[in-house]
């Protein structure tokens, strides 16, 4: 009775997915990737062809196993998809050299169907060249280019920076550009003001990471409309860094591993600076009248920086609101006698805030900050008015494993949203039941016979029945592991909110009792479709009986 009652609440939902405009179909299936919106186009006549016009493609030889298959499913969705149809985006992960022929292939095409957003990541298993000139494009707003490594062997390691860009990127649309583990060949190049970004001359956002450069030891970065720069781990044999941006708006800097660098920045408007380190920032600089807002975060704690720490805090002097790890903080406490006497150079000041750069999260008892009063009164004479604030590490701790938590909750708000869109896709077919039409029915109907007939001549009853089994259990293991899944986020969000303190538990309560109560909806219409695929088995068992009986009495 309940197996009837669970099909018939299924049968009588509408099929909402299937009567949603197609750029909302496209937007969900986009969630799983073009190969499984592919494999959902079986469900329905009215999405066969719809992966056809999806305008966002991604390619990953890491979905198959061999590379004969990957280039045979390149070749068929390039060749089948609808051309009128522009392309928004395409993610693009190859093995090899960007000299063969389905590369182009996948680029060509890309270009010639005014793409604005491209991401091409290269599995390395050797050194790779890079030519630029492939990227030849009037519409493309958005690059990246990444390598990554194809295992984690040492040899594989110290290959790690394998892909080198030759030439110059020609693309005057190009706002926004990222690389990641790429090596710059600047050998052939004399003029330090000219770089591989010279003819993009809309960039405005350029992030790096993880580089390193040729043939110089100095990076440059030199470009009249740049607003946003990103440098992460710039390695290799680097001694310095120089920008030339008078346009730059915002600078970002992470280099906790390799040398000390020196930064000369030539950016007149700058507004906003944030620098974390091992080292403090060497920097370089004529100044910054537009500055507005500075963190520094340093994790060393070696008092020989004291010198370099209080030469860059005089060159920030215009900062309004200043933000600084209390590492700095102690090692300046350590050399007290650098500053006696000194005026504070922070006349612009509104706020200050003292932030702890490292915790230890698995020590109960944090250490306490240590803050001479000689060097507070530094930082804050020069604006009597400023408004001071001192974060410890115990509310640091708090704040990190309360931004883990919230983390946690949207990563797992994400995964529901997808299964309750696959869900939707699968249910599809089991909710066209009352809506086949003649046409549906009678293919169906053909089927049927001809499958009756297969297992009446073949006597392969007990093979499908094993087989119909063997898929059941799949689907039911498939379920359970998605079920163990949502309980197990939920669960290690609750371990991490445990931990926190009652103010910080309290704010994030509603949220993760609202996300149980969504998790609990998504476990029970799992549920509901393992026990409809149940009842189907079952059906279909009785239909293998049936058949096989009025066959039999026909026969004999």
């Amino acid at each position: 009775m309940d197996r009837r009652r669970d099909t018939k609440r299924a049968n009588v939902e509408v099929d909402r997915l299937s009567s949603l405009p197609n750029d909302l179909i496209h937007k969900i299936l986009s969630l799983n990737g073009l190969k499984c919106a592919i494999g959902n186009s079986v469900l329905s006549s009215r999405w066969r062809y719809i992966w056809t016009s999806m305008p966002c493609l991604d390619f990953s030889c890491k979905d198959f196993s061999t590379l004969p298959k990957f280039l045979e499913y390149i070749a068929n969705v390039l060749s089948r998809r609808n051309n009128l149809v522009q392309v928004f985006s395409i993610k693009f992960c190859f093995i090899g050299d960007f000299n063969q022929a389905f590369v182009q292939q996948v680029l060509s095409y890309a270009f010639s169907h005014s793409i604005q957003q491209l991401s091409v990541t290269c599995l390395l298993d050797d050194r790779i060249q890079l030519p630029l000139s492939l990227f030849n494009s009037q519409s493309l707003k958005h690059l990246t280019l990444t390598s990554e490594l194809i295992d984690g062997s040492f040899e594989t390691f110290c290959k790690a920076h394998s892909l080198t860009t030759a030439s110059t990127l020609s693309l005057p649309s190009l706002t926004t550009l990222y690389l990641a583990d790429v090596t710059l060949c600047n050998e052939d190049n004399n003029d330090q003001s000219v770089g591989i970004f010279s003819e993009c001359p809309n960039l405005k956002n350029l992030i790096i990471d993880s580089i390193k450069v040729k043939g110089s030891d100095v990076l440059h970065i030199c470009h009249h409309l740049l607003s946003d720069l990103t440098l992460k781990c710039v390695k290799g044999s680097l001694n310095g860094v120089n920008v030339v941006a008078p346009q730059l708006k915002n600078l970002n800097i992470r280099h906790y591993l390799g040398k000390d660098l020196q930064y000369r920045i030539s950016a007149p408007d700058l507004s906003s600076l944030r620098y974390n380190g091992y080292h403090p920032m060497d920097l370089f600089t004529k100044g910054f009248s537009s500055l507005e807002k500075v963190y520094l975060g340093v994790y060393s704690e070696n008092v020989a920086y004291a010198h370099r720490m209080l030469r860059l805090l005089q060159q920030l002097q215009s900062v309004k609101f200043l933000t600084l790890s209390i590492e700095i903080i102690e090692i300046l406490s350590s050399s007290v006698e650098l500053i006696s006497g000194q005026p504070s150079p922070f006349t612009n000041l509104n706020m200050l805030k003292i932030y702890p750069e490292k915790v230890d999260l698995k020590e109960q008892a944090q250490k306490k900050a240590n803050m001479s009063m000689e060097v507070k009164n530094y930082l804050l004479d020069g604006s009597p008015s400023t408004t001071f604030i001192l974060v410890s590490r115990e509310e640091k701790v708090a704040e990190m494993r309360t931004k883990s938590a919230q983390k946690q909750m949207d990563n797992l708000r994400v995964r529901l949203e997808r299964e309750i869109a696959n869900l939707e896709i699968n249910m599809s077919p089991m909710n066209r039941g009352k809506t086949l039409t003649e046409s549906d029915k009678a293919i169906m109907q053909e089927q049927h016979i001809a499958e009756l007939e297969y297992l009446t001549h073949i006597e392969e009853t007990m093979t499908c029945i094993d087989a119909s089994w063997e898929d059941l259990n799949s689907q039911i293991e498939r379920g359970k592991s998605r079920i163990s899944g949502i309980i197990s986020d939920l669960h290690d969000i609750k371990e991490v909110m445990i931990k926190l303190p009652a103010s910080n538990k309290a704010e994030l309560q509603p949220r993760f009792s609202s996300l149980c109560s969504e998790a609990d909806i998504v476990v029970n219409k799992i549920m509901d479709y393992v026990k409809i695929l149940c009842d189907m088995k079952g059906s279909r068992f009785s239909v293998y009986i049936h058949g096989l009986a009025t066959a039999s009495l026909q026969s004999f």
